[in-house]
């Protein structure tokens, strides 16, 4: 089963979210549980304009009064005309993403090595009591996924984060950007 994770966080690391987009409206998984993360669907799993659309929506509405600049590179499935109220989204310039885009500067790659460690440590634990490897990898579904998914990019620690925004030329905490509006 494939899924995308979208992630969003602050230059500090204080604060995080992330998004799942799987294949099916409603997983069977989530019959006897509710998912820990936003999940969205999509025929192949892919971000859409409607999922960004529903996603830019719902987070300027967590927002309430605080206003943001949030960057995003500049995929198709991006460009969208929704009215938002609290976020100004910055568009990086093309074929810059894996430049400048702080989390493609290591962000990602952490939240995958701990995600990674947490399906090592499981497989362990499955072989100890028993279970086949292919036994325990045909159990992870969607909804153990997006649990071990969470936890994850829960790990990632600020300073990781801070550090991947400083290494895109980001500025430092305390140090004024001009954003025209």
């Amino acid at each position: 089963e494939r899924i995308t994770v979208l992630l969003i966080c602050n230059s500090s690391g204080t604060e995080k979210k992330a998004y799942v987009i799987g294949r099916y409206a409603n997983p069977r998984c989530f019959r006897t549980a509710q998912p820990p993360l936003p999940y969205f669907s999509s025929s192949n799993a892919w971000m859409t304009s409607r999922i960004w659309t529903d996603i830019l929506r719902k987070f300027d509405q967590d927002l309430g009064s605080r206003k943001i600049v949030l960057f995003a590179d500049n995929a198709t499935c991006h460009n969208t005309d929704v009215e938002l109220r609290n976020i100004k989204v910055v568009f990086m310039p093309p074929n810059t993403t894996s430049l400048i885009q702080p989390l493609d500067q290591g962000i990602i790659r952490s939240m995958k090595v701990h995600y990674r460690t947490q399906v090592v440590r499981r497989m362990l634990q499955a072989i100890e009591q028993g279970t086949s490897t292919i036994d325990y990898t045909r159990s992870i579904d969607v909804l153990k996924a997006m649990h071990m998914l969470k936890r994850a990019w829960f790990l990632v620690s600020p300073t990781t984060i801070k550090n991947c925004f400083t290494k895109a030329f980001f500025p430092r905490d305390g140090q004024n950007v001009d954003v025209e509006t």
